[in-house]
Parts: C-alpha cells; sequence; structure tokens
C-alpha cells in the first residue's frame, strides 16, 4: 500500500474505487481501502460467465462493501 498512498493523500480520501486493471482485488490497510471490482462489461474470468463485483453501502455511519 506504500505505492498506492500519495493518492489517498491527494484526493483526501479513505477510500479509493477503480477499475480496468483486469484484476479483480481489494486491499484493506488500516483506515484505507484500495478497491478494484472490475467490470462486469468485461469479464476477467477467461471468458466465463462469472463475473466480478462489490456492493457499496455508506447509509451508516462505517462505509461497507461486500463482493
Amino acid at each position: 500500500m506504500v505505492i498506492k498512498q500519495p493518492n489517498f493523500k491527494a484526493i483526501n480520501s479513505n477510500v479509493i474505487v477503480v477499475g480496468y486493471c483486469g484484476l479483480p482485488f481489494y486491499q484493506p490497510e488500516k483506515e484505507q481501502l484500495w478497491l478494484n471490482p472490475e467490470i462486469i462489461a468485461i469479464p476477467a474470468n477467461k471468458g466465463t460467465p462469472l463475473v466480478w463485483h462489490a456492493i457499496l453501502d455508506d447509509s451508516k455511519e462505517n462505509f461497507n462493501f461486500t463482493r
């Protein structure tokens, strides 16, 4: 997460959601989260119909996601 740290500082955020890198992942560290749920239109699963996704929920005091 050291490489990503300047990005959190630059946008003054504890959560960054990105896509299009080809590999879905999430990387939590302390109070920060880097989330790449990927894109549904182009699955990263070698042509299978399976896709990755994340559901973001900020309706309560804490930010949560499920994958």
